[in-house]
């Protein structure tokens, strides 16, 4: 199983964090699409990756939802089949939620940098550090942490969870409000 150290954080302007990543070093790698469909998984996490409609992948990981950089040990399978697996995943465990995503990747050695504008949610930013072995893991926490200060990544811009955790409680709270409008 692999591991990482990542964050996720808010970006008020994509535009200013891009011209950082810049000087700090990195290009811009890659522009892609992606579409995760989350299922109701007991273990962890469990999605069905689409990247560009022409490249699938089921992830499993599992992670504790915290705001300052964490661990995630994960399991990444390319798969051939995206709707016959999405039918059997569907019918084990049902769909939490789907989180769409246009993603601009920039790498450096180990670590992944991600710029995602989220459907319905809005500009993120995520460093995935890519731990190597059980020595490389505290170092990696310190280099994350670094490159929050040096990007400029205000504590207060972090957050606990996933995507799916963001748009799962902004969907209750609005049906919420939509009870209250309707009693």
């Amino acid at each position: 199983m692999s591991q990482n150290i990542e964050i996720k954080a808010t970006v008020p302007d994509a535009h200013v964090l891009k011209s950082k990543l810049i000087q700090y070093g990195l290009s811009e790698d890659c522009t892609m699409h992606q579409k995760d469909i989350f299922y109701h998984f007991p273990f962890g996490r469990l999605k069905l990756r689409s990247i560009n409609e022409n490249q699938h992948e089921i992830i499993i990981y599992f992670r504790r939802n915290k705001e300052t950089p964490k661990a995630s040990k994960y399991f990444r399978m390319k798969i051939g089949y995206p709707d016959f697996t999405n039918r059997i995943l569907t019918n084990l465990f049902g769909v939490r939620g789907i989180v769409e995503k246009e993603r601009v990747l920039f790498l450096k050695n180990n670590i992944r940098f991600h710029v995602d504008t989220v459907k319905n949610l809005g500009t993120y930013f995520e460093i995935e550090y890519i731990v190597e072995d059980a020595k490389d893991e505290q170092n990696a926490y310190i280099q994350v942490k670094k490159l929050l200060n040096t990007l400029g990544i205000l504590d207060s811009q972090l957050i606990r969870g996933s995507y799916i955790d963001i748009l799962s409680k902004s969907t209750r709270i609005n049906q919420e409000k939509l009870k209250l409008r309707e009693s």
